[in-house]
């Protein structure tokens, strides 16, 4: 299936990345760096606790914002 063409911005790219399996931790508030490294920790931690294969290189985390920037801190979605 083919993506959307993105508007005439030439800063929007479209990639392509291999089938994978991958957990998720959604968590509320705002997204810092501490945060996110406290996010981090708990879903490997839950991980570890299961038989699956985790592939931890350092660049495995992508953090998620589904929030306008305007939105108060406690009503914000993210996910790690």
């Amino acid at each position: 299936e083919t993506p959307p063409a993105p508007l005439s911005d030439d800063t929007v790219k479209i990639e392509r990345f291999p089938e994978r399996l991958v957990a998720v931790k959604a968590f509320p508030g705002l997204v810092t760096e501490d945060e996110v490294s406290r996010q981090k920790k708990a879903l490997l931690s839950v991980l570890d606790e299961t038989d699956m294969n985790v592939l931890d290189n350092g660049d495995g985390v992508s953090v998620l914002q589904y929030n306008s920037p305007f939105t108060i801190p406690w009503r914000r979605r993210n996910e790690i």
